[in-house]
C-alpha cells in the first residue's frame, strides 16, 4: 500500500512538472495547480492509509465550517474572513445566502463553492467564487474564480463538476455561467501515465500461472473532469527467453493464449474509468511456460493505446513505456 501512496505522488510531481513547462499557464495558474495537486496526494495517502477508517471526523458541509475557513486573497494569501489583507487592507466576508453545496470531486464528500465579497477601505467592493474541497471535514480554499461586478444573483447550484449561477452583472444583461473548477488548466495536461516503481515479484522457469509480468499507473490530473482508457496495445520484446501463454490485462475480458517467441503486439480492449485526482493501474498477467534463469528487461512494454477525456474526446497517447524487469529463477 505504501508503495502505490509513493507512485501517486510521483504522478503528481509529474504532472506539476509537465504543467510548469506549459508556456500557456501564468505563474499564478501555475501555483494554484501546486496547491491543487499538494491537497489530491495529501487526501490519496491519508485514503491509502487506511487512516479514514480509524479516524472520527464530522464530515459534514456547513455554513460554519466555512465562515471559520481561511480564503485565498486577492493577493494570493490564505487570510481569515473579516481579517484585513496586510497588503490591500481588504476585508473578505461570505455570502451565505448564495452559498452551495454539493460534489466538485468523486470522494463523496460535500464541497463548496460560496460567493465570497472583498471590501477595501476605500469603499469598493469586488465579488470572487471560492472553490472550497472538504478533506475529511476540514475545508480547504484551493482555487479562486474572480466575477464581475453584481448587480443581483437569481440562482446557484452545484452539478456537474462545478457550479451553475444565475446572476446579472452591472451594466448586463441576466445570464446563467457554469464556473468549472479548474478553468485555468483547460490546456494542461489531463493525466500521467508511467511504469508502477512497485517491483514485480519472481517467476519460476516453467510451469507458474498469473504471474504480474508488467504493472504500469495512470494518474488523472484533478483538473481533468476524470478519464477513461479504452483499449491499450503491449508489445511483447523479441526472444527474451521467456516463454508465455494466456496473456491478459486487468479489466479486459480478452485472453491471449498463444504468445509468439517473436516480437509481437497485442491490443486488449477494455474500460477503465479513472476519476479526476485518481490512480489506477494497469496489470498484466501471463503464465510462464518456460525460460531461461535470470533477469529479462522490459519483456512486456505499454506502446500505445486510447484515452479520453470526460466528454469522449480522444487524447493523445503519451511515449512508449517500457516494462518492469522479470526474474526468472
Amino acid at each position: 500500500m505504501a508503495s502505490l501512496a509513493f507512485t501517486i505522488v510521483q504522478l503528481a510531481a509529474m504532472l506539476l512538472t509537465l504543467a510548469g513547462q506549459n508556456p500557456k499557464l501564468s505563474a499564478v495558474a501555475k501555483s494554484q495547480a501546486l496547491a491543487v495537486a499538494d491537497q489530491a496526494v495529501a487526501t490519496a495517502v491519508w485514503a491509502l492509509a487506511g487512516n479514514g477508517a480509524n479516524i472520527a471526523v464530522d464530515i459534514d458541509a456547513t455554513i460554519g465550517k466555512l465562515q471559520s475557513a481561511s480564503y485565498l486573497s486577492d493577493t494570493g494569501a490564505h487570510i481569515r474572513l473579516g481579517v484585513p489583507s496586510p497588503v490591500t487592507g481588504g476585508v473578505m466576508s461570505l455570502l451565505e445566502e448564495y452559498t452551495s453545496f454539493g460534489y466538485l470531486d468523486a470522494d463523496s464528500l460535500s464541497d463548496s463553492m460560496p460567493l465570497v465579497r472583498t471590501t477595501y477601505p476605500d469603499g469598493r467592493a469586488a465579488y470572487h467564487l471560492a472553490v472550497m474541497r472538504n478533506f475529511g471535514g476540514a475545508f480547504v480554499n484551493t482555487l479562486r474564480q474572480p466575477l464581475p461586478e453584481l448587480e443581483a444573483v437569481f440562482g446557484h447550484r452545484i452539478a456537474d463538476g462545478g457550479l451553475y449561477l444565475d446572476y446579472k452583472a452591472k451594466g448586463a444583461e441576466r445570464t446563467t455561467t457554469f464556473y468549472t473548477v479548474h478553468p485555468q488548466f483547460k490546456d494542461a495536461p489531463q493525466f500521467i501515465m508511467t511504469r508502477n516503481p512497485e517491483p514485480l515479484a519472481q517467476v519460476d522457469q516453467t510451469a507458474t500461472t498469473g504471474n504480474k509480468l508488467a504493472s504500469f499507473a495512470v494518474f488523472a490530473a484533478p483538473w481533468s473532469g476524470g478519464v477513461t482508457v479504452r483499449s491499450v496495445t503491449l508489445n511483447k520484446d523479441f526472444d527474451h527467453g521467456i516463454r508465455l501463454a494466456n496473456l491478459r490485462v486487468t479489466g479486459s475480458a480478452a485472453t491471449h493464449a498463444d504468445v509468439h517467441d517473436a516480437e509481437s503486439e497485442i491490443t486488449f480492449l477494455f474500460d477503465l474509468a479513472i476519476p479526476a485526482g485518481e490512480v489506477r493501474m494497469i496489470d498484466v498477467y501471463a503464465d510462464v511456460t518456460g525460460g531461461d534463469v535470470g533477469t529479462h528487461a522490459s519483456v512486456i512494454d505499454l506502446i500505445r493505446g486510447d484515452i479520453a477525456n470526460q466528454n469522449g474526446a480522444t487524447l493523445p497517447w503519451p511515449a512508449p513505456l517500457d516494462g518492469q524487469d522479470i526474474v526468472v529463477r
